[in-house]
């Protein structure tokens, strides 16, 4: 999204401010009114099933979680699979500041790789990959890990990667059969990884591998994807994993 949003706006070089500022224009408008909706109706909810303590900490996560700075907020307390997740409806929102922290700082990263030549710009690119993966692994057992878009950086990347490779190497699409492996990789991770799994580090790149390998076939041809049923769970995506978590909290 971030690569091919830039790329393709304008003149990317000589129109990089109004590239800029257009993107994160969409990007802005596309995720804040829901998140906004979403804090609200948390605080409405809440106030009538929290004890006084368990809310004012909800509010103190609302804050952090309008200005996206949520992951920050959260790294420091029990920890995303701890008992006292079950007192933070805002918990997920970790990842959405991330995204947004992403979204703020790629762009500036991609406008200086752009300048080199695409071996330099791919070799660049696959450095930081290494290095975010690198210290995710050294520092797995920290915290902080889980919640940092450092240590995540190379789940970004993996997109730009993509968007290069499509771009100036081949834009032509691996047989469709390589969406179902991605598929199946992905479904095997979501089984078997869970809250005693070092995660980022290299335990990311198989569910990354996965969703390139859908991304870069002909994902058209593949019955599981192309179909009403997954194409609506696709559309509501977004209010979906706003939505998810706060109910189970509720209930």
């Amino acid at each position: 999204v971030i690569s091919q949003s830039l790329y393709n706006t304008y003149n990317f070089e000589n129109n990089f401010k109004k590239t800029l500022l257009i993107f994160y224009k969409k990007r802005i408008l596309r995720i804040a009114p829901a998140i906004i909706f979403l804090t609200l109706i948390t605080l409405i909810i809440f106030k009538l099933i929290f004890i006084e303590k368990h809310y004012l900490s909800l509010i103190k996560s609302v804050l952090f979680t309008n200005i996206f700075f949520s992951n920050f907020h959260f790294w420091n307390e029990s920890g995303y699979f701890g008992l006292d997740s079950t007192f933070k409806p805002l918990l997920h929102t970790w990842s959405l500041s991330v995204e947004m922290q992403a979204y703020l700082f790629l762009p500036l990263i991609l406008f200086f790789l752009f300048k080199f030549k695409n071996i330099y710009l791919l070799s660049i690119t696959i450095l930081i990959s290494i290095i975010s993966i690198f210290f995710g692994e050294y520092f797995i057992s920290r915290p902080f890990v889980f919640f940092f878009p450092f240590f995540r950086i190379h789940e970004f990347l993996v997109g730009c990667l993509i968007f290069y490779f499509s771009r100036f190497f081949t834009k032509k699409k691996l047989n469709y059969f390589y969406s179902y492996l991605g598929i199946l990789i992905i479904v095997i991770c979501s089984t078997y990884y869970n809250e005693n799994t070092n995660f980022p580090g290299l335990n990311s790149l198989l569910p990354l591998f996965g969703a390139a390998l859908i991304i870069l076939s002909e994902d058209k041809k593949n019955f599981l994807l192309n179909n009403k049923i997954s194409q609506f769970f696709g559309n509501i995506s977004y209010s979906f994993y706003l939505y998810h978590w706060i109910i189970i909290v509720a209930l």
